[in-house]
C-alpha cells in the first residue's frame, strides 16, 4: 500500500504519535480550526477495538479452562506476561514508523515467524494496550517493506542487523499468521483508515493461495520457493493453522481454504494411524504427499529429527486444540485426544516428566531429556478439548506460567503468549466482524427464508442471485454448519442446533455476501 510521506513521518504517526499535543494545541483556536480537531478527536475513537481484551470468547461446548485460578487470575496472567513479551521482543525498526519482533540468530534479527506472531498478538491485547494499533500498523509497515522476491505480497523471510533482508523468499507460516493478523485488525478498527487491512489480507491470502499451495493436492507449501524441482510434494505440519483457513474461506468465500483444511486434516490422521498408532504424534515434515506421505527423512531440512515430533511439530497441539475450541471440529479432538491419553500415560500423568520431543514410537530423542516450555504450552491448549484432562490442564498452566520471559528464548515466549489467549479463551475468530443483519435488502432482491423461527427445516428462495454457499454461524461468530454448490431454492436441515438465535450467512461466485438471523 502507498502512503505519503510528511519529512519522515507518516500521517497516521502524526496522528497516534502526537494526539495529545494536537488537542491542547487547538482547543483554544477559533472556529475556523474546528473541523480540524474534530478529524483528529474521530481519529482518536477509531482506535477503539471492537473487542477488547480480555474478550471470553465462548468455546465449543464440553471443553475447558484451568481451574486452579479464577478468570480475571487468568486474564492477569496473560496481560503481564504480554507487558514482558511486548519490552523483550517489540522493536522499533530503521525507518520511523515501523516495528519487527525480534528474534536473535548471529546478526539476523527478524523472521516473518516472528513478524506473523506480533501482528495477531498485538490485535487481540487491543483495549489492554491502547497502543495496539500503533504496533500493529507498525508491524504491518514492516512486512511491506520487506516483500519476497518471488511473490511480492508474501513476506521476505529473515532481515538482519540494519533492517536489510538476509533471506530472499517466504515463509508459509509467516504469511498465514500475517493474513490472519490483517482480518484481526479489520475486525478490531475496520478497514476505513489510512490501511485497509481487510484489502491487504486478502492480498495476501490470495497471494498464498497461488504461491504457497500445492494446487495438486491442496496441501501448504513450505514457501514460494517450492517448485517441482524442490519440495513441491513435501508440507510440515506446524502450518496447518486450521482455524485460519476457516476464517479465509469466511471472507473470500473461496472454497479452496474448505479443500486446505479437509487435506491438512486427512494427513494429520493419516501420520496418527500409519505411523504413530500408539503415540498419535506427528512429524516435523512430511515427504511425497503425491504419492505415499511419509514422515520426513532426517535432515531432510533443519535436522536429525526432522521425521520426529520435535520443534516444529511441537505447535500442532496448538493448531488442532484451537479449531476445536473455535469452530468445534471433530477432527481436531480425534487427534488432540489421541496425543494427550498417551503422553498422559507415559508420563505417569507428571507434566515435568514430558520431555523436548519424542520420535512417532514414543521413544526418547536422544539429548531431549529435558522439558521446554513451548512443548507445555501447546499441549495446554491440546488439553483443552476433553474434560477428562482437568487435573493435566491445571498443572500444565501452572508450569506455564511459573515460567518467566528471561528464562527462554524468542521461540518459546511467544508460542507461549499465544497459547496462553487460547487457553484462557481470549482468543476469538476474525469473522465475528461479518455477522451483520440485512434482511432488507435481501428482500429486494427476492431472497425468501421461512420459517422464523423454524423448528426442523429452514427454507430458502433465492432469487435472481446464484447464491452458491451458505454459511451458519451462533450467535459469537462460530461457524455450526456450512455448505457450497447450493441450488437455488434450498431446504437446511436445523435440528442439530439448540433453541436459540443464529446467522445464516450466503455468498454468491461474486463474492456478494448477505446475511440473515434466525431464531429456533
Amino acid at each position: 500500500m502507498s502512503m505519503t510521506v510528511i519529512g519522515s513521518q507518516t500521517p497516521m504517526m502524526i496522528c497516534e504519535l502526537h494526539m495529545t499535543d494536537k488537542i491542547n494545541k487547538y482547543q483554544h483556536m477559533k472556529k475556523k480550526y474546528c473541523l480540524l480537531l474534530t478529524f483528529i478527536t474521530s481519529f482518536s475513537f477509531a482506535q477503539t477495538p471492537a473487542n477488547p481484551f480480555p474478550s471470553h470468547y465462548p468455546v465449543t461446548a464440553g471443553c475447558i479452562k484451568p481451574t486452579n485460578q479464577t478468570q480475571t487470575q487468568m486474564d492477569n496472567a496473560v496481560s503481564s506476561f504480554y507487558n514482558d513479551w511486548k519490552t523483550a521482543y517489540l522493536k522499533p525498526g530503521c525507518t520511523s514508523g515501523e516495528y519487527y519482533i525480534e528474534y536473535i540468530n548471529g546478526t539476523n534479527i527478524c523472521v516473518s515467524e516472528g513478524q506473523g506472531y506480533g501482528m495477531v498478538i498485538v490485535a487481540y491485547m487491543a483495549g489492554f494496550d491502547p497502543q495496539a494499533k500503533t504496533y500493529f500498523d507498525g508491524l504491518y509497515r514492516w512486512y511491506k517493506s520487506h516483500p519476497s522476491s518471488i511473490n511480492s505480497n508474501l513476506m521476505n523471510w529473515q532481515q538482519g542487523t540494519g533492517c536489510v533482508s538476509t533471506g530472499s523468499d517466504a515463509a508459509t507460516d509467516g504469511d498465514l499468521d500475517i493474513a490472519y493478523g490483517l482480518l484481526l485488525a479489520h475486525t478490531q478498527w475496520g478497514s476505513t483508515g489510512i490501511i485497509n487491512y481487510l484489502s491487504e489480507a486478502t492480498n495476501i491470502i490470495n497471494a498464498i493461495k497461488a504461491s504457497e499451495r500445492y494446487a495438486a493436492q491442496n496441501t501448504l507449501l513450505l514457501g514460494d520457493w517450492a517448485t517441482s524441482a524442490t519440495s513441491i510434494d513435501d508440507t510440515r505440519p506446524s502450518d496447518f493453522m486450521f482455524d485460519h483457513f476457516t476464517s479465509f474461506k469466511a471472507f473470500t468465500n473461496d472454497a479452496t481454504w474448505d479443500a486446505v483444511k479437509t487435506k491438512c486434516y486427512d494427513l494429520t490422521q493419516l501420520m496418527q494411524t500409519n505411523f504413530s498408532p500408539v503415540t498419535g504424534l506427528i512429524p516435523d515434515f512430511i515427504e511425497d504427499v503425491d504419492g505415499t506421505p511419509h514422515p520426513a527423512a532426517a535432515n531432510f531440512l533443519e535436522s536429525a529429527y526432522d521425521g520426529a515430533y520435535y520443534y516444529n511439530a511441537c505447535r500442532v497441539p496448538w493448531h488442532l486444540g484451537t479449531s476445536y475450541l473455535i469452530n468445534g471440529d471433530a477432527q481436531a479432538k480425534t487427534a488432540c485426544d489421541k496425543m494427550n491419553t498417551w503422553l498422559k500415560s507415559h508420563t505417569s500423568n507428571n507434566v515435568n516428566n514430558l520431555q523436548a520431543g519424542y520420535k512417532l514410537d514414543g521413544s526418547n530423542i536422544t539429548g531431549s531429556n529435558y522439558t521446554d516450555i513451548v512443548f507445555l504450552a501447546s499441549l495446554a491448549v491440546s488439553a483443552c478439548v476433553n474434560n477428562t484432562n482437568q487435573t493435566w490442564l491445571n498443572d500444565l498452566w501452572t508450569y506455564v506460567i511459573a515460567q518467566p520471559v528471561a528464562g527462554n528464548d524468542y521461540f518459546q515466549n511467544t508460542v507461549k503468549m499465544l497459547c496462553m489467549l487460547s487457553v484462557t479463551q481470549n482468543y476469538f475468530p476474525p469473522q465475528i466482524s461479518l455477522l451483520g443483519v440485512n434482511e432488507n435488502q435481501m428482500e429486494k432482491k427476492g431472497v425468501k427464508f421461512y420459517p422464523n423461527p423454524v423448528k426442523d427445516f429452514l427454507n430458502l428462495e433465492l432469487g435472481n442471485i446464484n447464491y452458491n454457499g451458505y454459511n451458519i454461524y451462533d450467535l459469537n461468530g462460530k461457524l455450526l454448519k456450512n455448505e457450497n454448490n447450493i441450488n437455488s431454492n434450498r431446504t437446511i436441515d436445523v435440528r442439530d442446533l439448540n433453541t436459540g438465535i443464529y446467522y445464516l450467512q450466503l455468498f454468491s461466485e461474486s463474492k456478494e455476501i448477505q446475511t440473515i438471523k434466525f431464531l429456533k
